[in-house]
C-alpha cells in the first residue's frame, strides 16, 4: 500500500510540477492611510498640489481679512455718524440758548431804555414846570404886563405879552437875562395897538 501511494504522488508531481514562488511589490493607495511610516516616504505629491492648497488657504485668509476690515469700517462709520448726530444736537441746543440769551438781553435793554427815557421825561417836565413857575412869578412883579400866550417847545418858552409901553418889556428882558438859567431872549414880534394903546410883544426865552 505504501508503495502504491508513493507511486501516485510521483505521478501527480510529474503531471503537476510545483510552480516557482514569485514575490510581488504592491504600490500603496493614495486614498488609504497606511500605518507604515515608510509608505509616506514612498508617495510624494507633485509641487502643483502644494501650490494650489497654499493659494486656497491664502485666499480664505484674505476673504476673512476683508470681511473683518469691512466690519471694522462699518463700526467706525456708525460711531462717526453717532458722534456727528450728537454734535449737531449740541450745536442746535447752543444756538437756541444763544438766541434766547440775545432775546432776553434785547428785552432787558428795551426796558432799561424805557426807564431812562421815563426818568429823562420826568426830569424835563419838572424842569419845564419850574421854568413856567419862574416866568409867572417874574410877570407878577409888574401888574401892567399881561401874559396872553405861553408855549413850551424843546425846553424853550415862547410868550406873548400885552403891556402899556415897550420900555416895560425891556426892563423885563433885563430881569430875565439876570437869571443864570436863561441864555438869551429872542424877540419874535412887536407891534402897537392904537385902540388899546398897548404893545403886543412876542419873545422866545432860550434856556
Amino acid at each position: 500500500m505504501e508503495q502504491q501511494n508513493q507511486q501516485v504522488n510521483q505521478l501527480n508531481q510529474v503531471q503537476n510540477p510545483p510552480q516557482p514562488k514569485v514575490e510581488t511589490k504592491q504600490t500603496p493607495n493614495r486614498n488609504t492611510a497606511s500605518p507604515n511610516l515608510l509608505d509616506h516616504d514612498i508617495y510624494k505629491p507633485p509641487p502643483t498640489v502644494k501650490y494650489k492648497s497654499t493659494v486656497v488657504m491664502v485666499s480664505k485668509f484674505a476673504i476673512v481679512g476683508i470681511q473683518l476690515v469691512f466690519i471694522v469700517l462699518l463700526i467706525i462709520n456708525l460711531a462717526i455718524t453717532t458722534n456727528i448726530a450728537v454734535s449737531q444736537r449740541q450745536v442746535e441746543s447752543l444756538e437756541k440758548q444763544v438766541a434766547e440769551k440775545a432775546y432776553i438781553e434785547t428785552q432787558v435793554t428795551t426796558v432799561i431804555n424805557k426807564i431812562e427815557q421815563y426818568k429823562k421825561n420826568r426830569s424835563e417836565r419838572i424842569l419845564l414846570a419850574d421854568k413856567v413857575e419862574f416866568m409867572q412869578n417874574m410877570l407878577k412883579e409888574d401888574p401892567d404886563i399881561k401874559l396872553s400866550k405861553l408855549e413850551i417847545s424843546n425846553s424853550d418858552i415862547t410868550l406873548d405879552t400885552n403891556m402899556p409901553d415897550a420900555l416895560r418889556f425891556s426892563k423885563l428882558v433885563v430881569r430875565l437875562l439876570s437869571q443864570q438859567d436863561i441864555k438869551s431872549v429872542e424877540l419874535l414880534k412887536a407891534y402897537y395897538i392904537p385902540d388899546d394903546k398897548s404893545y403886543i410883544i412876542s419873545a422866545k426865552l432860550i434856556f
